[in-house]
């Protein structure tokens, strides 16, 4: 009660791994079958739509790791302990780098960053214009 939201920008999820993984590729998804994963708790929504969509997709995930950090699971995703479901923002630097790959596109799964606010008795400007202009 008394919060604002605002949806700033909501992308698809693929599944990024070490280049050593890239053979992966390969009849996508049911060949990540059994391959170690880095995935988020349960306390992220995103855990729930991975397993909801291997469940659909027929593929066992192995979970290897979890982690609610991005920056720790990358680190992981990089020194190719598993393979790391993330939205293509997260990744941006590692994939242009060489240091991820895109195995494959995790369909009808995204991620969405929302502005939260609450109401005021004595509204703050910032926040005002933040919340009616920012854009990602």
């Amino acid at each position: 009660k008394g919060l604002q939201h605002k949806s700033v920008i909501r992308k698809g999820v693929s599944i990024y791994a070490a280049p050593k993984f890239k053979g992966l590729r390969q009849s996508f998804p049911k060949s990540i079958s059994s391959a170690p994963m880095i995935l988020p708790t349960y306390d992220s929504k995103m855990r729930y739509d991975i397993d909801h969509w291997a469940e659909l997709n027929g593929v066992a995930l192995d979970v290897a790791i979890e982690s609610q950090d991005i920056s720790v699971k990358k680190l992981m995703a990089v020194s190719g302990l598993g393979l790391l479901p993330a939205a293509s923002h997260t990744v941006t630097r590692q994939v242009l780098s060489g240091e991820l790959v895109e195995i494959g596109v995790v369909e009808n799964t995204w991620e969405e960053l929302f502005l939260v606010s609450a109401k005021r008795k004595i509204e703050n400007d910032v926040a005002r214009k933040l919340m009616a202009s920012f854009t990602v």
